[in-house]
């Protein structure tokens, strides 16, 4: 069984697949919270299955871009549980699902903070250069005629499909969060020396 995970969009989605086919999904909307629902949302899950962690083989995470917390949650979450179970993990960024089963050109668009766009152009379903986040007033240079998918959601099935080609594979690096800008946070300003 192949548990998958989301955490990096507006909501935390769960499911568990039998090699492609799904056997249950859950999903709850939410912009922050993901620590602590992603586990009991797993938990619900497996209990509806009538399935335990035992029965889990294999474990995909998508690793964003999207919710920097939420991206940093679903990899250590699949780190975490990998480590525990025995099992392996793979992670899968937001555009590579979003390609599964594309053919042709397509630039895929995922919607970013501030006005700005995520953007990667693919060919047949692999990645044509290197993805860019992007300004209003640049989207279309960087677009031009290529005809535009745009992503908003969780894709579970997607992102199973992915993983188990990857793990079929063998050998897959560690799941690790897929950043395209750095976090909206700010550093703490350096405190001055004490005085003596």
């Amino acid at each position: 069984m192949l548990l998958v995970f989301d955490a990096t969009v507006g909501c935390c989605a769960v499911a568990v697949f039998d090699g492609a086919s799904l056997v249950i999904e859950r999903s709850d909307e939410m912009i922050r919270g993901h620590a602590e629902r992603l586990f009991p949302l797993i938990g619900e899950c497996l209990e509806a299955a009538e399935l335990t962690y035992q029965n889990i083989t294999a474990i995909a995470v998508c690793t964003g871009p999207g919710n920097f917390t939420g991206a940093r949650v679903g990899v250590a979450a699949a780190r975490g549980l990998a480590l525990s179970l025995g099992a392996p993990s793979v992670g899968v960024d937001r555009f590579d699902a979003a390609a599964d089963g594309v053919t042709g050109e397509v630039c895929i668009r995922l919607e970013a903070r501030g006005g700005a766009v995520h953007l990667a152009k693919y060919r047949n379903g692999v990645a044509d250069g290197t993805a860019e986040t992007v300004q209003a007033a640049d989207i279309d240079d960087f677009i031009g005629d290529t005809p535009v998918l745009r992503v908003e959601e969780a894709d579970l099935a997607s992102i199973a499909r992915v993983a188990l080609r990857r793990l079929s594979a063998g050998d897959q690096p560690r799941p690790a969060p897929r950043y395209l800008k750095p976090a909206n946070a700010a550093l703490p300003a350096q405190a001055p020396p004490p005085i003596i």
